[in-house]
């Protein structure tokens, strides 16, 4: 089979879509729950094209993350596997180079639930397919494993994140497990958020305290 292009026939896999239209429901309620009262103040203010503005940025960020969910699939095949990612990246590689399935649920970071994690490994431990849980249902993963042709190694009891990496290595990327990275990234969602709220009563003409 040419590996320039996946077969027509293939299985097209994606993540669950229930998620998605969640995300827009949760974008409607905040719009709601935050600019309605931006609207109240800067109406009278002749300063609500500046939150209209800024309602319109927000929308359109949430808009295009959908869109972007909703293009990420798996193409699998006896032949080929073609992967799209969230960001666009293309991952495509033969079953016969992936040497170990596995699927395992691993906890919820501080949660007693578990989500599934299915990998694919090479004959070097290097993953070349992660789904995770979050965003995949476990009858999904089962369906591009059979779909690859590809047997399941199935870990029956659940681990913690630190466990799965450890029985599975190779599995977690360069972000995950690590506590400096966490640490950096709430630091930089606080940050975001200050700046962001501290921009917009500047741009509304609310003064800060102090």
């Amino acid at each position: 089979m040419h590996r320039n292009a996946p077969s027509a026939v293939a299985p097209v896999f994606r993540p669950r879509s229930a998620l998605g239209r969640t995300a827009l429901l949760a974008l409607l309620l905040a719009s709601v729950a935050m600019f309605g009262p931006l609207y109240l103040i800067t109406i009278p203010q002749g300063s609500w094209p500046a939150t209209a503005i800024i309602q319109g940025t927000v929308t359109l960020l949430f808009v295009a993350a959908y869109l972007l969910y909703r293009r990420t699939r798996v193409l699998a095949t006896r032949d080929d596997v073609v992967a799209q990612s969230f960001f666009g990246r293309t991952t495509r590689f033969s079953p016969a180079d992936v040497s170990s399935v596995v699927l395992a649920r691993t906890y919820r970071s501080g949660a007693s639930d578990t989500v599934p994690q299915l990998v694919m490994r090479d004959v070097h431990g290097e993953r070349m397919l992660r789904l995770r849980g979050q965003f995949w249902s476990e009858p999904v993963m089962r369906q591009v494993a059979s779909a690859a042709g590809l047997p399941l190694m199935v870990i029956e009891e659940p681990l913690s994140s630190a466990e799965f990496f450890e029985r599975v290595p190779g599995a977690a990327s360069w972000f995950e497990n690590r506590l400096s990275v966490r640490v950096a990234f709430w630091v930089g969602v606080v940050g975001l958020c200050a700046a962001a709220a501290l921009g917009l009563m500047r741009l509304l003409g609310i003064p800060a305290i102090g």
